[in-house]
């Protein structure tokens, strides 16, 4: 058996049903039939249930949204923050 190539990015987008091997798409298919594969989409199952257990039910987390984000580099100001920076002179005393 020859060796994966395919990258990691799919796995990384892909819903629940399709990293368990439920789904009877291309990516689940291919998830219970490669090792390397499955042993990845296994961790990420197991991230994604220790981020419920630790933020609770009540939060959703778009992954895809997140990685996109992550990936678009830093923000397009230029600056750190959006807020400008103000420098508030304090009086003297007398």
């Amino acid at each position: 058996m020859s060796e994966c190539t395919r990258p990691i990015d799919a796995l990384l987008v892909a819903e629940l049903d399709e990293l368990r091997g439920d789904a009877d798409t291309d990516l689940g298919r291919h998830v219970r039939a490669c090792p390397r594969c499955s042993a990845a989409a296994r961790e990420i199952v197991a991230a994604n249930g220790r981020l419920d257990r630790t933020f609770g039910a009540e939060a959703v987390i778009d992954a895809s949204a997140l990685i996109a984000r992550a990936r678009s580099g830093p923000p397009r100001t230029g600056r750190l923050f959006d807020w400008p920076r103000r420098w508030i002179p304090h009086p003297i005393p007398p």
